[in-house]
């Protein structure tokens, strides 16, 4: 009887000690409305579609700023990047985070939460970050290209509040944007 007793508490330690961590998906939203622009990319590896648009630089009128935003199945703003400040000329250019003061062009990623900003990541300036443009018809006022950007969780500001969020996040892809009137 009693080697039965301790059989089955070692039985249990075994399998409620062995239970399995719960994995959290990587989320994967939605590009919303496309009728500026469009970015087709992968965000780790997994295919995914955001919504693109530009203004003029505040800096420099002859230059402009393209955002990239992703909407959640509610339509709700769920992922937001800046690309700050690009010449209207075919070339590529070095992105940078907004801590850097080396480089001329600022890349910003962050996740948002019921119109809260969720997650902030910087870009990982030890890997290539670059918005080249390829393509640039002024007729249309459309402009097109590749990105390139490695981020990391910023942790100085806060710990991530989504923990499905990864901590390091690769988007790569081509844009289409439409040039602000």
């Amino acid at each position: 009887m009693r080697l039965t007793i301790i059989n089955i508490l070692i039985l249990f330690i075994i399998v409620t000690g062995c239970r399995k961590e719960e994995v959290l998906e990587m989320p994967v939203y939605f590009a919303g409305d496309i009728s500026k622009g469009w970015v087709d990319m992968q965000k780790n590896g997994i295919e995914m579609k955001a919504s693109a648009s530009s203004i003029p630089c505040f800096r420099d009128s002859e230059q402009i700023t393209i955002s990239l935003s992703t909407v959640d199945e509610f339509d709700v703003l769920s992922e937001y990047f800046v690309l700050s400040c690009f010449p209207l000329t075919i070339g590529k250019y070095i992105l940078c985070s907004r801590n850097s003061i080396s480089c001329d062009y600022v890349a910003n990623y962050l996740t948002i939460i019921e119109d809260q900003p969720e997650d902030h990541y910087l870009l990982n300036e030890r890997k290539p970050n670059f918005l080249q443009i390829t393509d640039i018809d002024m007729d249309t006022r459309w402009i097109g290209g590749v990105v390139n950007m490695h981020f990391n969780h910023d942790s100085s500001r806060k710990p991530k509040e989504n923990l499905a969020n990864p901590d390091k996040v690769h988007f790569y892809g081509t844009f289409r944007v439409k040039l602000p009137d």
